[in-house]
C-alpha cells in the first residue's frame, strides 16, 4: 500500500514534468483516475500545489472543466 507521503511525492513529481512538457498528455488521465479512485489524494495533491503557488489552482479549475465537458464526471 501507498503512504501518503509516497502518494503526495508521486503526484508532484508527475504535475512537475507536465508542466515541463506541453506532450504530457497522460497526466489529466491519471488524475481522472485518482478522482475516480481516491478522491482524497488528488484532494491533497491539488492543496500541496495551491500551497506551493496561488496559480496551481488553475490545475483542478482545467481538470474538473475538461472532465465535465467530455462527461466524465
Amino acid at each position: 500500500m501507498v503512504s501518503v507521503a509516497e502518494g503526495v511525492a508521486q503526484l508532484s513529481s508527475t504535475g512537475r514534468l507536465a508542466r515541463q512538457s506541453v506532450a504530457a498528455t497522460s497526466l489529466p488521465d491519471f488524475r481522472l483516475k485518482t478522482y475516480r479512485n481516491c478522491n482524497w489524494l488528488l484532494e491533497a495533491y491539488y492543496k500541496f500545489g495551491e500551497e506551493l503557488s496561488a496559480e496551481n489552482k488553475v490545475i483542478r479549475i482545467n481538470d474538473l472543466e475538461t472532465w465535465k465537458a467530455n462527461g466524465e464526471i
